[in-house]
């Protein structure tokens, strides 16, 4: 009686073996994405309205269940051709660049609300058509004199943000306020309560001192890519 009830035993593993072994492996669920890349167009083209050329980008990386580094920066450039009421012409190159710990208050990996304090940094090198100087010419700001400066800033800022990603497409949408401190060319001048970033379409001026400002970062629409 033994030897039938190991046989029938034996069987049943052999055929449970079977069984299990042609089941198919059920795939793990994907990983949610931790990294995004992006660009911001709008301020792109609203300073191309005022005839500057404008880039801004940046990234976000996921570090903990809470919180990301954040990095994005941007440059405006201003050819020097735009007419202004003082017949000056400014032009320019700024460059600007922030670093920050986005906290996400709600959401999950890079969805969500998220508050990002940080630090940022500007850079500024500035021209215009010189005082005095009257404008000649077909292209006054090519054949007339033009006076040269630079200035810079640094400072703290906070953006508040939503962002959402579908599959490998990212979206989000930030507003920022910070202050700062602006680092002017002149010392007898005055001083400007506004940052100077976008010097190319005259947001600076030689005459200005080093004192503190208040700095906006508007950026309605943030489109990329999250992996």
């Amino acid at each position: 009686m033994l030897a039938p009830a190991l046989l029938t035993c034996a069987a049943m593993s052999f055929v449970l073996s079977l069984i299990l072994g042609s089941t198919p492996a059920v795939p793990p669920p994907p990983q949610e994405p931790r990294t995004a890349v992006f660009v911001q167009p709008l301020a792109s083209a609203v300073y191309a309205l005022f005839g500057a050329v404008s880039a801004s980008a940046g990234a976000q990386l996921v570090q903990t269940d809470r919180w990301s580094i954040t990095f994005d920066a941007a440059f405006v450039w201003g050819p020097g051709q735009r007419p202004t009421a003082s017949e000056q012409f400014p032009g320019g190159l700024s460059l600007g660049a922030s670093l920050g710990a986005s906290w996400r208050a709600w959401g999950r990996g890079l969805n969500g609300f998220f508050v990002t304090p940080k630090l940022y940094a500007i850079t500024n090198a500035s021209h215009r058509v010189a005082r005095g100087t009257l404008p000649t010419g077909l292209f006054p700001s090519e054949t007339t004199a033009r006076e040269r400066w630079n200035s810079g800033e640094v400072g703290l800022a906070v953006d508040l943000g939503f962002q959402w990603t579908f599959g490998s497409f990212f979206i989000g949408s930030v507003l920022g306020i910070g202050g700062g401190w602006y680092l002017g060319p002149s010392s007898t001048g005055y001083v400007g309560p506004l940052s100077a970033f976008g010097a190319g379409l005259g947001a600076d001026d030689p005459n200005r001192m080093s004192g503190p400002v208040l700095a906006f970062n508007v950026h309605l629409l943030r489109v990329g890519a999250a992996f």
